[in-house]
């Protein structure tokens, strides 16, 4: 009888939550008899030895995520393969809830050449900063904030013509 493999473990898993679209390497590991082959899988149907393509697992998660890594030792005597029910580790990435950007009514511009154009932003959702506000940039570089009322908007003023990209950030994740 084989015995099932011990000592599984999963290198790359994130010690605090991630934002999401941030990418991660899952690596596993374990230990066996020494007599037989450890094989690994994610799905618990594809087993491959350590190294071969699906060793890892690669994953870009927008919310919290779960597997479960299966482990059995594989071992052949005299030309018949023996191999028992895998050992199980579930492996959980979590993923912060990232905040929501929302664009109010566009004020355009009066007239061509002049800076008078605005863009309303607000957030939700996330981790706002502490004491409850949320950052907004149309560099994704600058950020700025409302310090008094409206801790969750910002209007953009001052604009001339042209295309705008608005970002917002919590504490953790930039949309």
């Amino acid at each position: 009888v084989l015995p099932m493999p011990t000592g599984l473990s999963v290198a790359g898993i994130p010690a605090t939550p991630i934002c999401p679209g941030t990418s991660v390497t899952l690596t596993p590991s374990a230990t066996g008899s020494g007599t037989g082959t450890l094989y690994y899988s994610w799905d618990g149907t594809t087993y491959v030895e350590a190294g071969d393509d699906g060793f890892t697992l690669t994953i870009t998660p927008d919310a919290t995520v779960s597997y479960t890594l299966y482990v059995k030792e594989v071992r052949t005597v005299g030309g018949v393969e023996y191999d028992c029910a895998p050992a199980e580790l579930p492996v959980t990435v979590n993923v912060y809830d990232q905040p929501v950007l929302s664009i109010g009514t566009l004020t355009h511009l009066d007239c061509n050449g002049v800076n008078d154009g605005k863009i309303p932003a607000s957030a939700t959702g996330g981790t706002p900063f502490a004491g409850g506000y949320y950052e907004f940039s149309l560099d994704n570089v600058h950020f700025t904030h409302n310090t008094g009322s409206n801790l969750t908007q910002w209007t953009f003023t001052e604009l001339m013509g042209g295309d705008y990209t608005v970002y917002v950030r919590d504490q953790h994740c930039t949309d």
